[in-house]
């Protein structure tokens, strides 16, 4: 009895040491289960857009785990040259020398030049930014689905404590370039403490590697596959091997929210991950033949092409023409075009996007100059222009009030009526239009203390003493008159 209960002694604290370590482990990989999108053609297919950093993006419309049986409405587009021209191509055989081969170089100068939008790890043009479309589920915005758990959660950004950004190529491993750190195609929402314990380890099942499960093994595979060719990056850095490349993307087919996170990535940078619309790809790209059984939204890999089968017939592309121009306005972007062969009609050269200029008035008229858009002006700055002088013979205008920043007239001026004419010089003209003046100039006045003339000469007396002497003598000359007759009339 007391040795039976030293063994359940024994038993129990083994069972309560080992309780944290089973809390703390690594859930056992699950199927990533989503609601099913029940699309069967990319005709089914629904899709919600929205305005972002200026772009026009549309939301993951598809479901986590559930396979796709068809191809985007946006692939035949993007793939001017279709799937058997670049299966023709020849590939490499081991991650060393893939990057010289043909058709890793086609592939590379595809998503290059399709590449119009770069995103970055922080910024203006922030990654977080995006998410809420590229990594929901059913193009239900509010929420994110993580990448290695597959839980979904809100898509509000809370610094880190729900979720963050996942690199599946390591940062570390990018040597610092921005555009290859914020490229969103590799770039996803993650569980904390996963993203902690993948660290920069290698993809595999190796010791000293991650496996992220069996669900998102192909998903990992192919983002890491897209991120050797678009960006030339050594696969032998962040993959085990080969052989565990193919076998992830045979074992976990591509399903429809890898497919709608293809379409909402390329509706914000421009370019999408071959590997996720043509499986069969990766490979052609090592020259082997893809699983004849292995389910693929193009269904080609029971027929994938042949490498050695040449090349259809090379254009020159010597005559070209731009096509989908779109000019630029105030409120809209404008595209620069795409550049097409006139002769084969191939695709050589993606446009890029022209950002919206803003309300221009260049002529000062506070109306946009782009789409006739008032600005209503504040009238601080204020100027009198119009002004001039009246004279004898034109009016005068006091001049009107303009705005100097918007042109607006703000106040009319008055007429100042002509004036009269002057002779300040004496000459009997007027000094501003030489016209005769019908009065005598104006006399100079005495200064004061200075002597009044005595005379001129002539008289140098006023004229009026004459008048008043004349009056005199005449008087006098009455009198004596009056005086004689009365004497007479006594005698």
């Amino acid at each position: 009895m007391r040795n039976f209960s030293r063994v359940l002694s024994i038993i129990l604290v083994l069972v309560l040491s080992l309780t944290p370590l089973a809390a703390n482990a690594k859930p056992a990989s699950a199927p990533v289960i989503g609601t099913p999108t029940g699309y069967n053609s990319a005709d089914d297919v629904r899709y919600v857009t929205a305005t972002v950093s200026g772009r026009k993006v549309v939301a993951n419309w598809g479901s986590r785990g559930e396979v796709c049986v068809f191809l985007s409405k946006y692939v035949d587009d993007y793939y001017t040259d279709g799937y058997d021209v670049l299966a023709s191509y020849t590939g490499g055989t081991t991650f060393s020398n893939v990057s010289s081969s043909q058709l890793y170089k086609e592939l590379q100068n595809l998503m290059t030049d399709s590449h119009s939008f770069y995103t970055y790890y922080d910024g203006n043009k922030n990654v977080r930014n995006f998410y809420k479309y590229t990594d929901c589920m059913n193009s239900d915005t509010s929420k994110v689905s993580l990448l290695y758990r597959g839980t979904t959660v809100s898509s509000q950004w809370d610094a880190g404590s729900t979720w963050n950004q996942e690199h599946v190529w390591p940062q570390s491993y990018l040597g610092g370039d921005s555009k290859k750190i914020g490229d969103i195609m590799h770039l996803r929402p993650s569980n904390p403490s996963e993203n902690s314990s993948r660290g920069n380890k290698a993809y595999g099942t190796g010791s000293g590697q991650y496996d992220p499960g069996v669900s998102v093994r192909g998903d990992c595979a192919r983002m890491v596959l897209y991120m050797s060719v678009r960006w030339n990056e050594n696969l032998s850095e962040v993959m085990q091997n080969l052989d565990t490349l193919l076998k992830w993307m045979e074992e976990d087919p591509v399903d429809t929210w890898e497919m709608g996170r293809n379409d909402a990535v390329q509706s914000v940078t421009g370019v999408r991950n071959v590997f996720v619309d043509y499986p069969e790809l990766a490979w052609e790209l090592f020259s082997q033949t893809a699983p004849k059984n292995m389910t693929t939204p193009s269904g080609k890999a029971s027929n994938p092409g042949s490498s050695t089968t040449p090349p259809a017939p090379t254009c020159e592309h010597t005559s070209t023409e731009l096509r989908n121009q779109k000019a630029v306005s105030c409120t809209e972007d404008g595209y620069t075009g795409d550049s097409y062969c006139k002769s084969c009609g191939k695709k050589l050269k993606t446009g890029t996007a022209i950002p919206a200029t803003g309300h221009v008035d260049a002529d000062h008229n506070s109306e946009c100059d782009y789409c006739g858009l008032r600005d209503e002006c504040a009238h601080e700055k204020t100027a009198v222009t119009g002004h001039r002088e009246a004279t004898c013979t034109v009016a005068g205008y006091t001049g009107y009030t303009v705005c100097e920043d918007c042109q607006d007239i703000l106040t009319m001026g008055e007429v100042i009526p002509v004036v009269e004419h002057k002779d300040v010089n004496g000459d009997a003209a007027c000094d501003v239009c030489s016209k005769e003046m019908e009065t005598k100039p104006t006399e100079k006045p005495t200064e004061p203390g200075e002597a009044e003339d005595e005379g001129d000469g002539e008289s140098g007396l006023d004229p009026m003493l004459f008048v008043w002497i004349g009056v005199a003598v005449a008087v006098v000359g009455v009198a004596v008159i009056v005086i004689v007759v009365v004497s007479k009339k006594k005698k």
